[in-house]
C-alpha cells in the first residue's frame, strides 16, 4: 500500500528552515508593548497570513515577562469552533518563542468502502510523514509513544480513526509534556492534529544513575500498597499494588510531588477501635421504622421520653430531618440523618450550626479531645463496625486571613481486617475545633463478608519483584518548574500488559499469587507477557547483582540448602548433613569425640571439628580448611569430601555456583543454564519469608540440645507452598498435608496442644505432576528434609488453593479440647499410637462409598474415655470444615471387635 504524502493544503505553512532561522534572528530584543508583540508575531513566517490574531495579553511567567497571542482561521464564526487554532507565548525579554499550542482540522479524503483500511503501523508512517512535512518553526524531534492510553481517557473519541501520539525527544530522551497528536482515518488521510511545545532548559544526562543502578534501587526500595480490593469469589482479597513510580535520575530519591504517597504505610498493623463485636452486622432485611428511630435516639443521646420532632421522614430510604433540644442550653437543634435499611447502622449525619466562626484562628479543642468525641459517636452510630474501623488520618482546617472556613477536625476511619485496610471503605467524622460539637459523619461501608483471619502468604519482596516485572524502566525529562526539565526514571506499564478500563495496572493477590484487575477479577494469561521481556529476571540473574554467597547445582539441578554455603580461606564449605544426605551418604555425629562420620557404599570418611586432618578409607588426608561450626551447624569443605565419594566438583567463580556431578562427570554449562541457575538461587536467597515466618510464629522452649520451634498447619502450609513454587512453573494445589512425629526430637505430651508441630509432610499437585515435601524445624531453622516429584496427575483427587483454607490447627485443637474433652497422646504410654495431638488437611469423602470430597481439617487425639475395658488406648477424631471453620462431626474409638478391627461411635457436641 502506498503511503499518502502530507496534505497539499498545508503548503502555506511550509517554509525553509534557514529562512525561518533568519526571521527569528531579526526578532531579538525586548517586547515592551502590545504593538511590538503584534509586530513580532506577524514576522513568524509559519503563521498563515490570513489568520485572525487576538489582542496580545501580557503576563508574568516563571521565565519572566511574556506575551500570549492567539490566532484563529479567517471567517470562523464568532464564538464558534474554528478548524484552526494557534496560541503562542513570546518572551518579553528577547522575543523568543516560549510556548506553542495548535489544533487544526483538515479537509480529509472520505473513507472508501472498496479500499482496504490502513493498519496502525501504516497510519504511524503517514502521521510521521505529515509531521515532517510541516514547519511550525520548531527544530524538534518527535517519536511515536509506544505506551497506550486507557479506554476511559479515550471514551469520547472517534474509534474509527487511528490516533498517533508523538512525544518530543531531547538528547535521545522523551519529554512527555511536549506532544504532537495526529488522527488518521481508515483510508490514510490526516483528519486533524494538535501540538503542544514549550521552551525548556534540559538537564545534561551525563551524571545520572545508570539504568541498571536505577533498576536495582527500584527492586530493593519500591514501595508497595497492601489493601483489600474489591470482592472476588465472595470474599475480599488482600492485594499488592505498587506505590512508587518515579525516581530522580541524579540522586535516586522519590520526589513527593511526582509519586502518589502510599495511602496505607502501616498496612498489616492497623488496629480497630474495639477488640470486641459490639453489635452483629445484619444485611438480610429492611430495617423497620422503630429500628431506625431507635438508632436516631441512640445517636443523639435521647431517652425514649425526650422530645424529638420529625420534620421530614422517608422510611424507605432511611432519611430523617429532626429537631431536638440541646442538653446543654435547651436550644433547638436541627440535624439530618440517614439510616442504612439493610444493616440498621447510620450512613450519614449532618448537624446544622449557622454561626460564623471565621474569627477563630486557633483550635479551642485539642485533637485528642476531637478524636474521643468522634469515636464515642461512632460507638452509637455504627457499633457493628467498631471492631473493623481503625483511625486513618486527621486534618485540621481553620480560618486564615479572616476567611469563612469553619474550624474543624476532619477524621477518617478506615475498615480493616487482620490489620489490612479495605480500599474505599471509610467513615469521615467532623468535629468543630472551637465548640467540640460533632458536625458531620458520612460512612462509605459495604455490608460485605468480613474475611476470616488470614495473613499474606506472599512476601513483600516477592510481590515487589513480580509487580515490577510488569513495567519498563525508562529515563525521561519532566518539568520540575516551567521551562526547566529534569531527568527522572519512570515506571511505565508495558504496552502488552492488560489494563483495566481506567488504566489501572494489575494487582497481585497476596494469598493465592493470582493476578487480578482493579475490581478483583482474575486475569487470564501469563504476566508479564513472555514477548515483553523481563528486566527483573535479567537483573536477578546477572553476576553483578547476585547476593547469595554460593549456590549448589547437583547434576544440573539447583539444590536449595537452608544453611547457605560459606567461603573460608578460599575454600567453599557447605552444611554437611544437608548436602551429603542428598548425595546418598549417611552422616553421623559423635558428640563425645566431636567426630563426623560419613559413609556411602564402601567409602568411609572421618572428620573432626577444627581439625584439617581427615581419614578417608583408612588413609590420612590434609584438608585445605578444617570442618567447623558456622551458626551452630557443622560445615565441611565440599571439594575434597565430595570427590572422595566419587563426585566431580567445579566452581563457577563468576556465578558463585558449586557444580557437583554425582556420577563423576560434568558437562560444560551453557550461558543460558548459568543464568537460570543464578536466577533460581537468587530467588531462593531472597525468599526469606519462610524463615521470617518461623521467627514470627515459633515459640522457644528450653532444651539441653537445641532451641525448639514449631509451626501451625497454616504456617507449615505457607512454607510448603513457597518450597513447592520453586519446583514448578504452575500454581501448586494442595492434595494432602499432615503433621508427623519428628524422631530427631524428644516427643512430649504437650506437642500439638497449641496447634503447632515441628514436622509436617505435604503433597502438592498440578496438571504436570505432584511434589511431595517434608519440612521440619531443626535448631530453630527451617529444614526441607525431602522434596520428591512424580508425574502422576492427581487433579481428580480434589486439590485446593491454600487461600481456600480458613481455619488453623491452633483454633481447631482448642475447640476439640474444650468441646470434646480430647486428650493428647502420651509418649510414656506404649499403647498410645500417636504422641501429643496431630492434624491433617485434605479432601475427605463426605459419606461411605461416595466419590465426592470436602476440604476438611482433622484433629487426632485420645478419647476422654481412654483407656478402654481391656486397657487399650482409644483414639478420637474431630473434623472441621476447611473453608468456614465449622465443627462438622466427632467420633471416638470404643475398642476392638473379635477380628481385631477398631470400633467407632459418633459423639454429639
Amino acid at each position: 500500500m502506498t503511503l499518502l504524502p502530507a496534505a497539499a493544503a498545508e503548503a502555506q505553512l511550509a517554509s525553509n528552515v534557514e529562512a525561518q532561522a533568519s526571521s527569528m534572528a531579526t526578532q531579538s530584543g525586548p517586547i515592551t508593548s502590545k504593538e511590538e508583540a503584534v509586530e513580532r508575531a506577524r514576522r513568524l513566517t509559519w503563521i498563515p497570513s490570513d489568520a485572525v490574531m487576538s489582542e496580545p495579553q501580557y503576563w508574568d511567567s516563571q521565565a519572566g515577562p511574556a506575551w500570549r497571542i492567539s490566532f484563529t482561521q479567517a471567517g470562523a464564526a464568532e464564538g464558534g469552533n474554528s478548524p484552526f487554532r494557534l496560541e503562542i507565548s513570546l518572551s518579553g525579554a528577547d522575543g523568543s518563542l516560549l510556548m506553542l499550542s495548535s489544533t487544526k482540522k483538515l479537509e480529509a479524503t472520505a473513507p472508501d468502502a472498496d479500499r482496504i483500511a490502513v493498519s496502525f503501523e501504516e497510519a504511524s508512517e503517514i502521521a510521521r510523514s505529515y509531521i515532517d512535512g510541516l514547519d511550525l518553526g520548531l527544530d524538534t524531534e518527535w517519536a511515536l509513544d509506544p505506551y497506550p492510553e486507557s479506554e476511559y481517557s479515550t471514551r469520547g473519541q472517534d474509534k474509527s480513526l487511528h490516533k498517533l501520539r508523538f512525544q518530543r525527544i531531547v538528547n535521545g530522551i522523551p519529554f512527555d509534556q511536549n506532544r504532537f497528536t495526529v488522527w488518521v482515518n481508515a483510508v490514510g488521510s490526516v483528519v486533524s492534529y494538535d501540538v503542544y511545545w514549550s521552551a525548556s532548559t534540559f538537564a545534561e544526562p551525563a551524571n545520572i544513575l545508570s539504568l541498571q543502578e536505577a533498576q536495582v534501587k527500584l527492586l530493593e526500595e519500591a514501595d508497595l500498597v497492601l489493601s483489600y480490593g474489591y470482592i472476588a469469589d465472595g470474599q475480599p482479597r488482600p492485594v499488592y499494588t505498587l506505590a512508587t513510580s518515579i525516581m530522580d535520575a541524579v540522586d535516586g530519591s522519590y520526589p513527593d510531588n511526582r509519586n502518589v504517597p502510599n495511602p496505607y504505610p502501616s498496612s498489616g498493623q492497623m488496629k480497630p477501635l474495639s477488640a470486641e463485636i459490639l453489635e452483629p452486622l445484619t444485611s438480610n432485611g429492611i430495617a423497620s421504622e422503630v429500628t431506625q428511630l431507635a438508632r436516631i435516639r441512640q445517636v443523639l443521646g435521647l431517652a425514649d421520653d425526650d422530645a424529638l420532632e420529625l420534620r421530614k421522614q422517608d422510611i424507605s430510604s432511611g432519611i430523617y430531618m429532626v429537631a431536638y433540644p440541646s442538653k446543654t442550653d435547651g436550644s433547638l437543634r436541627e440535624a439530618s440523618l440517614i439510616v442504612d435499611n439493610l444493616t440498621g447502622q447510620l450512613d450519614d449525619f449532618q448537624y446544622y450550626d449557622w454561626a460564623n466562626y471565621s474569627w477563630v484562628t486557633e483550635p479551642k479543642v485539642s485533637e485528642q479531645e476531637a478524636k474521643a468525641k468522634a469515636e464515642s459517636f461512632l460507638r452509637q452510630a455504627v457499633p457493628a463496625y467498631m471492631n473493623q474501623l481503625a483511625h486513618y488520618k486527621t486534618e485540621l482546617t481553620i480560618s486564615k486571613d479572616n476567611t469563612t472556613t469553619q474550624p474543624e477536625y476532619r477524621m477518617e476511619y478506615i475498615r480493616v481486617a487482620n490489620g489490612i485496610p479495605f480500599r474505599n471503605q471509610l467513615v469521615e467524622v467532623v468535629v468543630h475545633a472551637y465548640t467540640g460539637e460533632l458536625m458531620r459523619m458520612n460512612a462509605h461501608l459495604h455490608a460485605a463478608a468480613y474475611p476470616p483471619d488470614q495473613a499474606p502468604v506472599m512476601s513483600k519482596e516477592k510481590a515487589r519483584r513480580l509487580l515490577l516485572s510488569l513495567y519498563d524502566v525508562r529515563v525521561t525529562y519532566a518539568s520540575e518548574r516551567v521551562f526547566e526539565a529534569k531527568l527522572y526514571y519512570e515506571l511505565m506499564l508495558k504496552p502488552t500488559v492488560p489494563r483495566f478500563y481506567t488504566g489501572a495496572a494489575p494487582s497481585l493477590d497476596s494469598l493465592s499469587g493470582e493476578w487480578r484487575n482493579y475490581i478483583g477479577e482474575p486475569i487470564v494469561g501469563p504476566l508479564p507477557p513472555p514477548e515483553s521481556g523481563n528486566w527483573v529476571e535479567e537483573l536477578l540473574s546477572s553476576p553483578e547483582y547476585i547476593q547469595y554467597t554460593a549456590g549448589v547445582v547437583m547434576d544440573d539441578v539447583p539444590l536449595y540448602l537452608v544453611h547457605e554455603p560459606v567461603i573460608r580461606d578460599g575454600s567453599t564449605l557447605v552444611p554437611v548433613r544437608e548436602l551429603l544426605e542428598r548425595m546418598g551418604a549417611e552422616v553421623r555425629w559423635d558428640a563425645d569425640t566431636r567426630q563426623i562420620i560419613i559413609a556411602k557404599g564402601s567409602t568411609r570418611i572421618e572428620l573432626k571439628l577444627d581439625d584439617a586432618a581427615a581419614v578417608m578409607n583408612g588413609e590420612l588426608h590434609q584438608l585445605e580448611v578444617p570442618a567447623q561450626l558456622v551458626d551452630s551447624s557443622t560445615y565441611i569443605p565440599i571439594r575434597a569430601v565430595a570427590e572422595a565419594l566419587g563426585a566431580k566438583v567445579e566452581w563457577e567463580a563468576e556465578s558463585r555456583l558449586i557444580r557437583i556431578g554425582t556420577n563423576g562427570e560434568l558437562s560444560l554449562p551453557t550461558e543460558a543454564s548459568l543464568r537460570q541457575w543464578r536466577l533460581e538461587h537468587q530467588r531462593h536467597w531472597e525468599a526469606t519469608g519462610s524463615r521470617q515466618a518461623i521467627e514470627r510464629s515459633g515459640d522457644k522452649t528450653d532444651s539441653k540440645s537445641s532451641m525448639k520451634r514449631s509451626l501451625t498447619a497454616m504456617e507449615a502450609l505457607r512454607l510448603g507452598y513457597e518450597e513447592a513454587k520453586r519446583h514448578t512453573d504452575e500454581e501448586p494445589l494442595l492434595i494432602h498435608m499432615t503433621s508427623i512425629d519428628d524422631t530427631a526430637l524428644q516427643q512430649v505430651r504437650s506437642d500439638g496442644q497449641d496447634g503447632k508441630r515441628s514436622a509436617w509432610s505435604l503433597s502438592f499437585g498440578s496438571a504436570k505432576g505432584n511434589i511431595h515435601i517434608r519440612i521440619a524445624i531443626r535448631n530453630g531453622e527451617l529444614s526441607v528434609d525431602r522434596v520428591a516429584k512424580d508425574d502422576t496427575n492427581s487433579l481428580q483427587k480434589g486439590m485446593y488453593v491454600i487461600s481456600d483454607i480458613h481455619i488453623d490447627s491452633s483454633r481447631a485443637v482448642q475447640r476439640s479440647i474444650e468441646a470434646m474433652g480430647m486428650r493428647p497422646g502420651d509418649p510414656e504410654v506404649a499403647d498410645d499410637w500417636m504422641k501429643g495431638y496431630h492434624f491433617e488437611i485434605a479432601g475427605f469423602h463426605t459419606a461411605p462409598h461416595s466419590s465426592s470430597t470436602r476440604l476438611m481439617l482433622r484433629v487426632i487425639g485420645i478419647s476422654p474415655n481412654s483407656p478402654g475395658r481391656m486397657g487399650e488406648s482409644l483414639r478420637m477424631i474431630v473434623f472441621f470444615d476447611g473453608k468456614t471453620g465449622e465443627m462438622l462431626n466427632a467420633s471416638d474409638m470404643t475398642g476392638y471387635d473379635e477380628n481385631g478391627r477398631t470400633m467407632w461411635r459418633e459423639v454429639e457436641f
